[in-house]
């Protein structure tokens, strides 16, 4: 009862979260069309394909609520740096990482978020080496790689404490097999000896049904992350053809964040199609918000995608998340697939 409970509220949080952030990254300048937008966002958050595992005793609710609350003090700090309020970003930074590093404890995916502080740092260099401010540059580097360290923590921790129990605390006889391997994690074992994850272990015949279930959330994911490589994000499709007035009434999504933040989706999709059981994406899935922006600005445009009419397009994913969800929850009660 108290993780359902505990669930429930998490998911309400993170529903809140994700409006926030979604508004945030719209922009203020069409007040109407951020909350609009925001809304979407948030609402499609509930129908997720994650169904009844944001309802449960599963990490699902809590790790979203950790992830969206790690992207938006991430998404600030940026604010903060365009403002150059150098010590606000700086502390905004290492939030969010800490963050982040509390999602992982509860989903190792959430180890995937490390990557917007890589493209982050990248980023800086490219952009800011050519300038005289060396200082600036270097102090900047240094928090984003704290930001990355204390992510990492997140998985290291939970790691060292199962080897001081197992491996070296533990008398020499009950010493479990992963405890010498080069790399001694328990999880990397639990994975590859009871749940059998491996690279394309998982594409066998018996397995092709789940990849048919599996194939709709993967192609929203990659097409929704190359959507958030495009320059400039509008919310309309032809807003280079409007005045410079009319751009700023209908507001632009902040391509340069959403970029950063598409990136952690992208491994995500990969690496449930090469290395996971992949139907398991239909519910990781609920905590990367980069889709929902995606399938929330093709509702606004009123623009359809994979060949389909808007109507059409938008209508046919909301309508199969809801009856994928009714499903599942009939499936998950008697112990089937998809878990």
């Amino acid at each position: 009862m108290a993780g359902i409970m505990v669930s429930h509220v998490a998911h309400a949080l993170s529903v809140l979260v994700l409006y926030d952030l979604s508004y945030l990254l719209h922009g203020a300048s069409a007040p109407k069309r951020s909350s609009r937008f925001a809304m979407l966002s948030a609402g499609l958050h509930i129908l997720s394909p994650a169904g009844i595992f944001l309802s449960t005793a599963y990490a699902e609710s809590t790790f979203a609520f950790l992830n969206f609350c790690g992207m938006y003090l991430y998404a600030i700090s940026v604010e903060k740096h365009r403002e150059q309020r150098f010590a606000s970003r700086d502390f905004t930074l290492v939030a969010s990482s800490l963050s982040f590093g509390f999602a992982i404890s509860l989903r190792s995916n959430g180890l995937l978020n490390g990557a917007i502080f890589g493209y982050d740092a990248i980023s800086t260099i490219s952009q800011e080496i050519h300038l005289e401010n060396i200082g600036g540059l270097l102090r900047r580097i240094f928090f984003v790689s704290i930001a990355g360290c204390l992510t990492a923590l997140g998985a290291l921790i939970p790691q060292y404490l199962a080897y001081y129990e197992y491996c070296y605390h533990d008398q020499v006889f009950n010493k479990r097999p992963w405890c010498g391997h080069t790399v001694p994690s328990i999880y990397g074992w639990v994975q590859d000896h009871y749940w059998g994850v491996g690279f394309l272990r998982y594409w066998t015949l018996s397995n092709f049904p789940l990849f048919l279930l599996a194939i709709p959330m993967l192609l929203i994911l990659l097409s929704s992350g190359l959507w958030a490589t495009r320059p400039r994000l509008a919310i309309f499709d032809r807003i280079n053809s409007l005045s410079s007035t009319d751009q700023s009434s209908i507001g632009l999504l902040d391509g340069e964040i959403v970029r950063r933040l598409a990136v952690p989706q992208i491994l995500l999709a990969a690496l449930a199609l090469t290395f996971y059981h992949v139907q398991i994406i239909n519910r990781i899935s609920s905590a990367y918000p980069v889709w929902y922006w995606w399938i929330a600005s093709q509702m606004i445009e009123k623009q359809g995608f994979w060949g389909m009419k808007a109507l059409h397009s938008t209508d046919c994913i909301t309508r199969c998340m809801l009856i994928y969800a009714l499903v599942q929850g009939g499936l998950f009660s008697g112990f089937l697939p998809p878990a």
